[in-house]
């Protein structure tokens, strides 16, 4: 009875594990605190073995700093961090993958929803994804189906340290538009690079934490 029992935990945690695929926990890829006082774009680089594609690719957007305010980015504790201090905005591009040499090549026709967990969210931001096969074949989500808004809002009103998850519905993906130099090819079963967007715009002084986005 006992192995029968072990056979079947075994049986349904490797189900779970095939039901979920992590794409980032930030555990790997590790980043030292970055810190600026002034409006700049800056691009990382991160290789790690818990992340898609073997590498994490951050490109992070200061604007103006009119109050001279601190702003920092971290990875801490497998948390990525983001502090933009008052009077200042900023948005972040995550992006796995790529062309060529970088491409994924992965079928996700087996999944349904892609998952961000954030905590510590205190302000408005928007949350936008992208995902490209054989090229420039292009699908994109700005939002649920019903109104197209982008996700927006808080974790919680007081800006206390509390849990969200913004589940994005593979089904709610829109192909871009084919034209005649750029046909409409997307493939779901074929996707070569994925590219999540935080923008903070035009909020200020936004700060968040991500520390896992996976696929189920």
């Amino acid at each position: 009875m006992r192995t029968l029992i072990n056979l079947l935990f075994v049986v349904h945690c490797f189900a779970f594990a095939e039901a979920q695929q992590v794409w980032d926990d930030f555990t790997t890829g590790p980043l030292k605190q970055i810190t600026t006082l002034k409006a700049e774009k800056i691009k990382i680089e991160q290789p790690g073995k818990n992340i898609l594609g073997g590498t994490r690719y951050i490109t992070y957007n200061v604007t103006e700093n009119p109050y001279q305010q601190l702003f920092q980015l971290t990875i801490q504790k497998g948390t990525l961090i983001s502090s933009t201090g008052f009077g200042t905005a900023s948005s972040m591009n995550i992006t796995y993958g790529g062309n060529r040499e970088r491409a994924l090549n992965m079928d996700l026709s087996r999944y349904k929803t892609i998952k961000i967990s954030l905590k510590g969210k205190t302000n408005f931001a928007r949350v936008y994804l992208n995902m490209w096969s054989n090229g420039a074949n292009r699908a994109f989500w700005r939002g649920n189906r019903e109104n197209h808004l982008p996700f927006q809002g808080s974790i919680n009103a007081m800006g206390v340290n509390s849990k969200k998850v913004i589940s994005i519905p593979l089904e709610q993906l829109t192909a871009k538009k084919a034209t005649t130099d750029s046909p409409s090819a997307f493939d779901i079963a074929d996707v070569d690079s994925v590219l999540i967007q935080f923008y903070g715009f035009p909020a200020t002084g936004v700060n968040y934490a991500i520390d896992k986005i996976w696929v189920e």
